[in-house]
């Protein structure tokens, strides 16, 4: 491997942790740098470094320790299984040198060069062991007898202590109209519908207007329906009254709450399912009064 081609790249450091090449130069290591062939981690007291390889391996090196960077830490050097593989002609040496009495070391074949060692002085470097796999065909584990499950038994609780049980249901929120109790005859009067908690989704809320005790020439009766927009707290309406010929002060119709649909909510309770407003006859109006009314 090319002596300026990194071998591995920092991903984290903890304290103190340094690079030092071979003309024995030292470099402080940070996130992001790349470590090359030749070059040695050294970290202190308390310090960790760790590392990937460029087929994404992560390693770690330990607070006081010393560690050679070499080039079997990239996958393009790595011995692959099938150069790890003992042939069977190897194997059938070993079998006759155990059956003669004889040094199965003299049946193996010397090892190739492994990994390089540290630079000197240098007491540590990584180590990869190749994983020794074999076929299993059926995929299964039979186990002979069945195990019972281990017995638990607590001990220790005095019988007093309490657990807090949190709602993981659906939020509830109350719902209520408000508005003024009273109107100038020919004027009209604003409702506001509310919710004390904010809905998920559009909140649709059929209100009502009636008569109490008024004529019908009074009132303009509504039924419409009001919207409260997710993440809103109320919506507002209007309901008109008529200047007619009649003298009508005391005279009363209410605004309520018919239905509701929407809003994500669990549970919707109505607190103030109405309001009752009174029509007044009053000279001095922002309309201009009846002739009835000054009589």
């Amino acid at each position: 491997m090319a002596i300026n081609q990194p071998v591995a790249t920092v991903v984290a450091v903890i304290g103190e942790a340094y690079a030092r090449n071979a003309n024995g130069e030292l470099r402080v290591l940070k996130a992001g740098d790349a470590l090359f062939e030749g070059e040695v981690v050294i970290t202190r007291n308390g310090g960790r470094v760790e590392l990937a390889t460029s087929d994404g391996q992560l390693l770690e090196v330990q607070p006081n320790e010393t560690i050679a960077i070499t080039a079997e830490l990239s996958d393009t050097t790595r011995p692959t299984p099938q150069e790890s593989t003992v042939g069977d002609a190897t194997i059938d040496r070993v079998i006759q040198a155990i059956n003669d009495g004889g040094d199965i070391d003299d049946a193996i074949d010397a090892p190739a060069a492994g990994l390089n060692g540290g630079a000197g002085g240098e007491g540590n470097s990584f180590v990869r062991l190749l994983r020794i796999t074999e076929g299993v065909d059926p995929l299964e584990f039979e186990f002979g007898t069945a195990r019972t499950a281990p017995e638990f038994v607590f001990d220790g609780g005095t019988g007093e202590e309490t657990v807090s049980v949190v709602e993981t249901a659906g939020v509830s929120a109350v719902i209520s109209i408000s508005g003024e109790s009273s109107v100038i005859e020919g004027e009209s009067i604003t409702y506001t519908v509310s919710v004390d908690k904010a809905p998920t989704s559009v909140l649709t809320v059929n209100v009502v207007t009636g008569h109490v005790t008024t004529d019908n020439g009074d009132l303009v009766p509504v039924t419409q329906a009001v919207t409260i927009a997710a993440g809103a707290t109320s919506a507002s309406f209007t309901v008109s009254t008529l200047d007619d010929a009649y003298a009508d002060s005391g005279e009363t119709f209410t605004a309520s709450i018919a239905s509701t649909s929407g809003g994500g909510y669990e549970n919707l309770v109505v607190g103030t399912s109405s309001v009752t407003t009174t029509i007044l006859d009053q000279t001095g109006s922002d309309d201009p009064p009846g002739a009835e009314d000054t009589a």
